[in-house]
Order: structure tokens, then C-alpha cells, then sequence
């Protein structure tokens, strides 16, 4: 900044003064600038001018710093350095006091050069410099560049000689930007002219107090834009290029850069989070801790850190050995199974010196003095079984505190069930269930305690998390082989003794359906002799539990259900996202639900979303997003074959799984579906397998009956055809032809028109099915909705009127609401049309129905025809059969 001064005497005058001022021990020159005296605006005005001037010529220091293509002076040679004075060192230190000489005495026979070895590759640049303090004397007026890569072959690239300063003001030069015609390493800069001719062994010699090389970035390019276009005379600047000037230089000034840490899945594109952190430009990265600090896996970075915002880019991948998903199992590997972060060591067993039995163990329970054993995980039958590899032994549960080993399993509670909680680490369950937790504490013997710990707030506890680790090769021969001999014995005695016996002692049988008392009979009756016998072969034993099963129906992957309510006889009809209801007298389409499992939960998917849940009598049941719903829990059975079933809260996966106990679908009031209790009779409700539904027909008036139709499912139909449309020719008066093409196969989600040659018949028969390859949407100008949707005033919907059957507008005040699994035309693919009417899709033919096209009518024997009675007739080059 310029030190202060007073002008007086002077009114409204142009005056130059040129300002001298100490900075920081060294003299600093600022050129001439011009001064209005006058108005206090125009005093505040050029001492502005004068201030954005001064900052501009700092810039070429900071960029230096920041960015300067030589900050080393070793980098810096010469051909002709003056051994008596001068130094490389003084080319960069920003003192205007130092400075470099090329030889006046003893110098070489060839023109002097300073030669620098660049930082990077470049190519483009400015270079600038400073006469030397001391005199004015040996001032460049004519420079030859030249550049290699080898630093010893050099090419002659340009030469400056003109606007190079002489004068005794002008103490310091920056040239325009350079191109330098290829990218280079090194650049020489050869003077062969000064401004006083003094020369050695006949060649001038030069001197420089400061000389950078800078590279060209945009941000450089702008500012030194700025700098080259100020004006001679700085009053002449304009206030926006002051605080342009300013705006630059800050930005040029600034040291720190946002930097975006994102941080990724294995996959490289699942985002897991973001963050932004303010950094110096230039700095290593540094990564927040909370990105890299999970010790289970390796991570990769990125991308770095320069002088402008950039993004780094952060991998994660699960450590070697470390298990997830568990699909990635293997039988012939035994494991290490640690609790989180090994707080609490890995699982181990031990042997009871009282009873002599062997249990699950905790390392945490100090005093038995357990360490870490192998467990295998044994897949079988697509259930898991824990085996300790080095007692060779099943784990087992038991209703106390204790889980003992044992040769064979006990039963299907002895199944693990794994569920995830947060990637890598799982909970573990006997039989799946949230009271059946495997905890490692302190507290109770063996370390091991079954309960509810992994649910609520409890769910992060150390003890109910673990991680799987490879720990060796293992070959699980035995172990299967144990498996199948207690799941398919020689003699299925014992099975039937487990899973069938029990059902004919009570009315009320396990879960989830029970048995009815007449099928319990007729196991009895039929089986009686070999019960008695206990001798059952696998064939008999597959039998007898087919016969027990008959009546009872428990939902299977991949089919469809109409769930009917016992309370009202009636069955699920879902019309919107919150409008479930039990209201319909049979299944429609909006009664179809699909049974989807995944990662070993149950999910209903219907209308092209799945149930979700409802919290109590005045929470009505909700749909959720498709393969984001939630999943069921089945509650107590109150009557044999029939069930509770509410959906968990939360996503159904992962930080919270659970449900209230309101929660059940339950018929409330309107028949509209709502949270219950599992014991209410409203609760209650039976599973009908479904194979095809009836879709609603309406006569056209023209000897058809039709339906539109959406649907999540595929679907054909056996008693009526389906037609996608699109746009035909025009029909006068009306709007538009709809061209109708049949489909065989309808693809789920597919909108059509369904049409019977049978104008009395009141519902078509669509039969479910899978697999139908979808449809070009760009060939149907149909739209469909599987949940009631409300059309806009523009939108064309199924209709017909006194002449036509088709799609047409709606009338004004008309209730805009399209029900379930409709079809209709958008406004936008109707693009102005205000009607599009059918052709015959049976005959070909255009029914006076469908056209009130004008024109000139004959006969098929080619007569003219004026006034036309019942019959076929041609119309405008088309058949149309008049009634």
C-alpha cells in the first residue's frame, strides 16, 4: 500500500506524481499514475485506482510462490555467470537489491544465455523480469527462447525484440503468453542486444535482480489478463475493473481448495458417503477419519490435491478371508468367529468339569480360560448348522444359558440364522428368532445368553455382532454326512415321531397354519398300523407329512395368493398407496399378491409394490417402494389354517427389524385394512393360491364387450383378446383411428385394450403366468396405472358415444378418478387428438359405430349408393358395415 500524501493548491487539475515508498526494507516502485484533484468522489476514486494498481503488481510474486515453473535456483544455468559478482539464488529470493551478471570479463565467444530446468512439461508460458536496482545499465533489447527435453539440444522456439523496457521506470517486464510450438522440459533465454551495447570477447552481457518462468492455467491466463490490460494512467480505471482486479487477486491469494471425499462400495459405484473439507492447495490427502477407520477393510484413494476444488475418490473392499455376504460360505472352510472388533474375542468352547458337557464359550468369561476355536458353517438343505472343528461336535440349543455340543443336531432350532446388521457384521440366531440371540458376555455361564439384545437399542452391543473370518481349509465329509442321517434315515421313525405324531394329540398345532381336526383324522386312520409299527420308509414318511399338510397353505416363492379375511369373508383389494381394503367379493387383479423371499425374509408384493406396515386401529396398512418393502412376521394361529401376519418396521434389513405388537393387518372400519392385535378375530386370515383372475367387460353397443387393463403379473387371456394401440388415420369430425394389434402373451405392466366378439359376456378370464418378453413401449400409446390415478383434464379415457367406441376426453367436471389396473391415453401421446376410435379388430371392418366419416358410398358390386340401409358397404376406400 502507497503511503499517504497531501496535494494542494490544485483544483480539478490532471497532475502525475510518481511515489516511492519503503516496503519491508526494500524499495518499492510504483509507476506513474495520474491523480484528479477535485471532488471528494474523485479523490476517494484515484486513491482506489491507485490501490488496485499496487495489488496487481504483487500478483507476479504470488503466483511465483504459488506456481513458478523454477523455485529452485540450482535450476538456473548459465553459460557466461560473472564469477566476480551475482548469483543464481538472487533471481528468486524477491529482493530487488540482488541480482545476476552475466560475465563482463573473461566471458565465453558466443551470445550469453540463463538456461532453467522446468518443474513440469510445458507448453505455453510467461516469463518476467527485473532490471537490477544499482544502475540501469545492460538491459535485454532483444531475446532468442529456445526449449528441449534432454536439456543439451536445444530448438530455436522465438524471438523477443521489441517492448522490452529501457527506460529508467519501467523496472520490471512480463511478457505475453508464449507458445511455445511443443511441450518442453527446458527452456534457454539467449540475449543478443541490451540497451547499452557493453559487451565481452565481443558479446553483450546482461543483468536480471529477479526472473520467473510461469506456467498458463485459466486461472493464471485471467489474472494476467487483468494485469496486462491496466491502463498507463491508473485513473483512467473504471470502478468494476477495480473490484475485478480485486476479485482475481483473492482468488489467486486464496491457499485452500474444497476437497470432496466420496467414499464407495467395492463396485466403485455404490456412493456410501460424502463430505466436503476445506484444504491447503497442493496438500497431501487427508481424508475424514470416520471414511478409512473401519479396520475390516483395505481402501484405495483416489485422485489428488492441486490448486483448484477437486474430488478423491475412496474404494473400500471387505479384507481377505472376511465373510460377506453369507452366501459366501463355503463348506470346506472353517472359520475364526469374532465379535466386533474382536472387543470381545472370538467364539471358542469349553467343557464343563461337573456335568462333562461341552458348550458354546466366550472368551470375555475370563475364568474359563477359553481361546479362539474353528467353527465350520455348515449350508445344508438351505439351512446353517454350526460345527466346532476341533471338538467335532454340532452346536446345539437349549432353553437355559448354555448352548451344548453335540454329535448330532437336536432338531430345526438348532439352525443358525444370520442377519446383517451393518456390513461386515452379522447377529446370529438359533432358529431364526430375535429371543434366540447368540451374545457373548461376561454375565451369564459360558458367556452365551439367548434374548432380545439385537433388537432397539440394544441391537449395537458388542457381545450380539460378529464378523466371519477364514480360518483354515476344512473338509466337512462327517459332518454332512451326520446332517443327513438325522434329516433322511434309514428309518423315518423318528421323523414322524417329531413332526407328525404331535399333530394328532391337539386342535391347535404349531406354526405357521396348524392342521384341521378332520385331517389330523385321516392321518390316523390311514397310518395307524405302521405309527404302531415305527417303521416308516422315506416314501411313507414323505407321504404321511403330505397328508398332514393337506388344508393348509403357507405362501411359496414365486406364486400368487389372494389373502382372504375370516372376519368378513371378503379378500384384499388394493387401491392406492394407503387404500387397502378387504372389500372385494373376488379376487380381481387388485387382489393378486406375489410371495418374493429375500435374504430368507418373505415379502408381498402387489399393484407393482409391496405391503408395507400399519402401527395401529387408526394407521391404515401402506405400500412401499417395490424390493424396498417389508417383510412379514406371522403371528399366533387362533384357529387351525388361519394366520396373523403383520411387516416389520423400519426397511425390514438392518439397523431395525422389528414390529409392534398392534401392528397385524387387521379389517377396521370401511372394511379399510389397518394395525391390530395378532389375536383379533379381524386379524385373522386365510392364503387361496390364484392361477388367473376375471376382468370386468362392458358392452360397446357394437356387438363387443371390452376392458382396459394393466397388470404387475403377466397375463393371457382365454376368452377374450388383448390389443396394444397406436395411432391410425384421421377420422373426420372425430379425432384419430386407434389401430389396434393383438397380443398373445400380455407382459406384466403392459397397458391394453380387452376386447370379446361377445358383447354379453361380463368378465374376461386373465390367467397368470411368467416370463413374457416386454413389449417396445414406442409401439402402444397406452398408459396404465395398477393404483387408482387421478387423469388430467387433457387425458383420454375408454368410452364410447352415440357413433364410436374408443378412447376420448373427459367431459367438463366429470370425476377425473381412473380405478385399479386400468389403461388410458396421456395427454402428451395424444399430442392434440381429441378422440382415437376402434376399427373392428375382428372383422377388419369400420362399424358405423366407429365412423362418421362423410363421403361418397357404394355397394360391393361398385354401384353408387345414396341412401344406404343395413349391409356392408365401401366408404372412402373402406369396408363398413352399416346397422
Amino acid at each position: 500500500m502507497p503511503k499517504s500524501f497531501t496535494v494542494s493548491g490544485l483544483k480539478n487539475q490532471r497532475t502525475s506524481f510518481t511515489i516511492n515508498t519503503a516496503n519491508n526494507g526494500n524499495t518499492l516502485y510504483v509507476p506513474t499514475f495520474t491523480v484528479i484533484v477535485g471532488t471528494p468522489d474523485e479523490a476517494e476514486l484515484a486513491i482506489k485506482q491507485s490501490t488496485a494498481y499496487n495489488i496487481a503488481n504483487s500478483w507476479i510474486s504470488t503466483i511465483q510462490s504459488a506456481n513458478g515453473l523454477v523455485t529452485d535456483a540450482s535450476k538456473y544455468i548459465s553459460n557466461a555467470k560473472e564469477s566476480s559478482e551475482g548469483s543464481y539464488a538472487a533471481l528468486l529470493d524477491g529482493d530487488y537489491t540482488t541480482y545476476f551478471h552475466s560475465a563482463w570479463n573473461n566471458g565465453p565467444a558466443e551470445d550469453h544465455y540463463l538456461q532453467a530446468e522446468l518443474t513440469e512439461d510445458v507448453s505455453d508460458v510467461y516469463f518476467y523480469f527485473k532490471k537490477r536496482s544499482q544502475n540501469n545499465n545492460n538491459r535485454p533489447t532483444s531475446i532468442t527462447i529456445s526449449g528441449s527435453n534432454d536439456g543439451t539440444n536445444f530448438t530455436e522456439i522465438t524471438t523477443i525484440n521489441s517492448g522490452l523496457p529501457t527506460g529508467a521506470s519501467p523496472i520490471d517486464y512480463l511478457s505475453s503468453k508464449i507458445n511455445l510450438g511443443g511441450t518442453y522440459k527446458h527452456l534457454r533465454f539467449t540475449v543478443t542486444a541490451t540497451s547499452t551495447g557493453a559487451a565481452n570477447n565481443g558479446h553483450v552481457f546482461f543483468t536480471f535482480s529477479e526472473f520467473y518462468i510461469l506456467p498458463s492455467t485459466t486461472e493464471i491466463d485471467e489474472v494476467l489478463t487483468i494485469y496486462h490490460s491496466l491502463p498507463s494512467q491508473a485513473a483512467d480505471l473504471t470502478t468494476a475493473e477495480i473490484d475485478a482486479i480485486n476479485a482475481a487477486n483473492t482468488a489467486l491469494l486464496s491457499t485452500t481448495v474444497n476437497v470432496t471425499y466420496e467414499l464407495y462400495e467395492s463396485d466403485g459405484t455404490t456412493l456410501i458417503n460424502s463430505e466436503v473439507v476445506v484444504q491447503n492447495k497442493n496438500s497431501e490427502v487427508n481424508a475424514p477419519t470416520s471414511f478409512t477407520s473401519n479396520a475390516y477393510y483395505d481402501y484405495a484413494i483416489d485422485g489428488t490435491i492441486g490448486t483448484s476444488d477437486c474430488t478423491i475418490k475412496i474404494t473400500r473392499t471387505l479384507k481377505a478371508g472376511i465373510v460377506y455376504p453369507i452366501s459366501n460360505l463355503s463348506n470346506s472352510k472353517s472359520y475364526y468367529i469374532k465379535t466386533r472388533n474382536n472387543a470381545r474375542g472370538a467364539l471358542s468352547t469349553y467343557t464343563d468339569a461337573n456335568d462333562g458337557v461341552t458348550y458354546l464359550a466366550s472368551p470375555v468369561k475370563s475364568a474359563l480360560g477359553a481361546t479362539a476355536k474353528k467353527f465350520a458353517i455348515l449350508s445344508y438343505e438351505g439351512n446353517y448348522y454350526l460345527y466346532s472343528v476341533d471338538d467335532q461336535k454340532f452346536v446345539t440349543y437349549s432353553a437355559s444359558q448354555k448352548a451344548p455340543l453335540a454329535d448330532v443336531i437336536t432338531g430345526t432350532t438348532d439352525r443358525i440364522a444370520f442377519s446383517a446388521t451393518t456390513t461386515p457384521l452379522y447377529e446370529m440366531r438359533f432358529d431364526g428368532s430375535a429371543s434366540k440371540i447368540i451374545n457373548s458376555s461376561a454375565d451369564y455361564a459360558y458367556g452365551m445368553v439367548f434374548n432380545a439384545w439385537g433388537q432397539a437399542s440394544n441391537q449395537w452391543d458388542d457381545g450380539c455382532q460378529y464378523t466371519i473370518e477364514e480360518a483354515d481349509n476344512f473338509d466337512a465329509t462327517d459332518a454332512l454326512a451326520a446332517l443327513e442321517e438325522f434329516f433322511h434315515p434309514t428309518n423315518y421313525w423318528n421323523r414322524v415321531e417329531a413332526e407328525v405324531v404331535p399333530f394328532l394329540e391337539t386342535t391347535k398345532i404349531g406354526k405357521p397354519f396348524g392342521i384341521s381336526m378332520d385331517a389330523a383324522t385321516q392321518i390316523a386312520m390311514n397310518y395307524n398300523t405302521q405309527l404302531n409299527s415305527m417303521t416308516f420308509t422315506q416314501e411313507e414318511y414323505e407321504g404321511i407329512v403330505a397328508l398332514k399338510n393337506a388344508g393348509l397353505l403357507y405362501p411359496e416363492e414365486g406364486k400368487y395368493y389372494c389373502i382372504k379375511s375370516v372376519s368378513n369373508g371378503k379378500y384384499i383389494n388394493v387401491k392406492t398407496a394407503n387404500g387397502i381394503y378387504a372389500n372385494a367379493t373376488t379376487p380381481t387383479a387388485a387382489s393378486v399378491v406375489k410371495a418374493v423371499v429375500r435374504n430368507g425374509h418373505m415379502y408381498f408384493a402387489t399393484q407393482e409394490k409391496e405391503f408395507g406396515w400399519c402401527y395401529d386401529s387408526s394407521s391404515k396398512a401402506l405400500l412401499d417402494a417395490a424390493n424396498g418393502g417389508k417383510y412379514v412376521h406371522w403371528g399366533n394361529i387362533t384357529t387351525p389354517g388361519q394366520i396373523a401376519f403383520a411387516h416389520c418396521i423400519g426397511n425390514g434389513e438392518g439397523s431395525y427389524a422389528g414390529y409392534l405388537s398392534g401392528s397385524y393387518y387387521t379389517v377396521g372400519e370401511n372394511d379399510q385394512v389397518c394395525g391390530g392385535a395378532a389375536t383379533a378375530a379381524a386379524a385373522q386370515w386365510t392364503f387361496e393360491e390364484v392361477t388367473s383372475v376375471e376382468v370386468a367387460l362392458h358392452d360397446g353397443g357394437d356387438g363387443h364387450a371390452y376392458a382396459t387393463f394393466l397388470a404387475p403379473f403377466d397375463a393371457t387371456f382365454t376368452n377374450a383378446k388383448a390389443y396394444t394401440v397406436t395411432k391410425g388415420d384421421a377420422v373426420a369430425g372425430v379425432g384419430s383411428e386407434a389401430v389396434l394389434t393383438e397380443v398373445s402373451v400380455v407382459p406384466a405392466g403392459t397397458p391394453v385394450v380387452v376386447i370379446s366378439d361377445d358383447a354379453t359376456l361380463t368378465a374376461a378370464t386373465a390367467t397368470i403366468g411368467s416370463g413374457a418378453e416386454a413389449i417396445d413401449p414406442t409401439t402402444n400409446i397406452l398408459s396404465g396405472t395398477c393404483l387408482e390415478k387421478e387423469l388430467g383434464t387433457d387425458d383420454l379415457v375408454f368410452g364410447k358415444t352415440a357413433d364410436n367406441v374408443g378412447f376420448f376426453k373427459y367431459a367438463d367436471g366429470a370425476n377425473r378418478i381412473l380405478g385399479t389396473n386400468r389403461a388410458y391415453i396421456e395427454a402428451e401421446q395424444a399430442a392434440g387428438i381429441r378422440a382415437f376410435v376402434f376399427v373392428d379388430p375382428t372383422t377388419g371392418i369400420s362399424s358405423s359405430l366407429f365412423n362418421t366419416e362423410k363421403g361418397t358410398a357404394y355397394d360391393l358390386q361398385g354401384r353408387r349408393v345414396n341412401n344406404t340401409s343395413k349391409g356392408l358397404y365401401i366408404l372412402n376406400g373402406k369396408k363398413v358395415l352399416v346397422k
